[in-house]
């Protein structure tokens, strides 16, 4: 292997798309080399992936726009109520991926074929260890083919194996049919033995995207481990394992490599793996059923594949005098609040085709001495779009409420379901955080308690009475991590590692593979988006018919 990893395949600049659709007029070729271009133009063609210099007419970009609505709490106050912790949410959500030829609602297996999307740079970093040996490492190579033959002549994949030691069985090159052919055989040609070095496999396979030459405008890590790490660090904190350069840096614009980690079969590291995920951020998924590796690999490029905005940040300011910002609750991603309580920050990242982010900012709102409609807050968000490669930024949206003199009971009561909603996820978050703490000391008892009293507040909200499905989601979820955590040999086996999955996902808003259901029910669909639905259908159709794909 090289020394330094800068032998990545160039990226396709216009020039390759043209020469691809169109030989050179007079240019002699071989059979051989016509069989290839012929491949290449009809890749090209199907993939629509961005070109460099593509620009979309003003009516597209404006259709394109990330979408942003805010909800107060109430919207109705009485002027002579002071509230210490009034909420508002501030969703997003993302434009939907772009056809090539204006055709909307696409058949199942055409979405990500015919639209224009950012290409992509993926390393994965595939534990070949003796464990892995016989079924699971059959499934993987599967798995691994799958995504393989999914990704398109633009996009660039370099395999990283890694078990005592780690080594780079393909470098960063482009999806054409030759690319494809090499990574199949070097997938193919796997054979698992030795022990389970994570650190050495995830530290190779960063190097390989902070030493290429170029750079697609979408990059990842898929890290798939399926035992125990034998080569542990001093360091309890298992965070260490995370090269610096996969974390994010506070600077806007800057490109935070995510690894999406995948915990495979009971056996596996979940606390490394989730750590790993969380400080990159990536998302963790538990494969407890190893015939599901391929679906968990297919709703993971879903979203990959479907990229439409980087660097997400919402900014929020109190105008109004006394009106001051006391948190803002983004879950897992970056936030704070400065100028004296009157501005806050959340950092949303990257965000997949038609995702949503639900981001509660509470505020301290003071009486008042006169009826007055009220503006409360103002709300601005700043995004890169990847089909037009411009920096965006919304126009600031205007929270008013409306401040009569006297409220009557009725319409003070009526709190906006919206904002309940998202409320009791985080609730349900922060009760799943602090189980897991305590059943990692051993407190099974009071692991369970706060999940009880999590669920017993979830029914009492209003939205739950409505009958709203996530908050009928999240009470499932809260039952089966509670089935899970029965006893502490139970919560070690799989309890544990379902348990961080769901708080990965609930935490980013982001679906993640956990575990097989061991109640009647089954958790959360609610973050998949239509691409990572698109792709897993796939996965779903062209699996052996003798894998039986349930549990995602």
């Amino acid at each position: 292997e090289p020394f330094v990893y800068n032998d990545d395949e160039p990226i396709l600049t216009q020039m390759d798309f043209q020469d691809c659709e169109n030989m050179n007029e007079g240019e002699q070729s071989t059979d051989a080399e016509r069989s290839k271009q012929t491949t290449d133009a009809r890749d090209t063609e199907e993939c629509g992936n961005i070109k460099e210099g593509e620009t979309l007419n003003r009516d597209e970009a404006q259709g394109r726009a990330l979408e942003m609505i805010l909800h107060p709490e109430f919207s109705v106050v009485a002027a002579s109520e002071t509230f210490f912790s009034f909420t508002v949410l501030v969703h997003l959500k993302a434009p939907p991926v772009s056809p090539r030829d204006g055709k909307e609602n696409l058949p199942p297996f055409q979405m990500m074929d015919r639209c224009r999307r950012a290409p992509l740079d993926l390393v994965t970093v595939l534990d070949i260890s003796g464990s892995m040996a016989g079924t699971k490492l059959a499934l993987l190579k599967q798995a691994m083919c799958f995504v393989i033959q999914n990704l398109n002549h633009s996009d660039r994949l370099s395999v990283v194996v890694f078990s005592s030691s780690a080594r780079r069985i393909l470098s960063l090159r482009r999806m054409g049919e030759e690319g494809r052919q090499q990574a199949s055989e070097a997938v193919g040609d796997l054979v698992a033995a030795g022990g389970t070095d994570i650190g050495q496999g995830l530290r190779k396979g960063v190097r390989i995207l902070d030493d290429r030459r170029e750079r697609n405008p979408v990059s990842a890590i898929m890290l798939l481990s399926d035992g125990q790490d034998t080569y542990p660090r001093r360091s309890i904190d298992y965070r260490c394992l995370a090269p610096a350069t996969i974390t994010n840096n506070g600077q806007y614009g800057y490109k935070q490599i995510p690894v999406h980690t995948f915990g495979f079969g009971a056996d596996h590291d979940a606390a490394t793996m989730h750590n790993i995920s969380e400080v990159s951020g990536g998302t963790f998924s538990f494969i407890q059923n190893e015939a599901v590796v391929q679906d968990a690999f297919a709703q993971c490029i879903g979203g990959l594949l479907s990229v439409v905005v980087q660097d997400v940040q919402l900014t929020v300011s109190c105008c109004s005098t006394d009106v001051e910002i006391s948190a803002v609750e983004a879950g897992s991603y970056e936030s704070n609040i400065t100028d004296a309580a009157k501005r806050g920050l959340a950092k949303l990242g990257d965000m997949y085709a038609e995702e949503e982010r639900d981001i509660l900012v509470e505020l301290k709102l003071p009486s008042q001495t006169e009826a007055s409609s009220m503006l409360i807050l103002q709300a601005g968000c700043m995004y890169k779009d990847l089909l037009t490669q411009e920096v965006v930024n919304i126009p600031s949206h205007d929270l008013f409420i409306s401040r009569p003199l006297t409220v009557s009971g009725d319409l003070r009561r009526m709190t906006n379901i919206d904002v309940d909603r998202q409320r009791n996820r985080l609730h349900v978050a922060k009760a799943i955080v602090e189980a897991r703490s305590l059943a990692d000391r051993g407190d099974i008892s009071a692991a369970q308690q706060a999940l009880r009293s999590a669920k017993a507040i979830l029914q009492e909200s209003v939205s739950a009475k409505a009958g709203d499905h996530l908050c009928s989601a999240l009470e499932a979820e809260l039952e089966e991590i509670q089935l899970r955590m029965t006893n502490k040999h139970l919560y070690e086996r799989t309890g544990r590692a379902y348990l961080l999955s769901a708080q990965s996902s609930h935490l980013l808003q982001r679906a993640t593979t956990r575990g097989e259901s061991l109640s009647l029910h089954t958790h959360s669909q609610d973050y998949q988006t239509p691409s990572m639905v698109d792709m897993i259908l796939r996965s779903q159709v062209l699996s052996s018919p003798l894998v039986s794909n349930t549990g995602l």
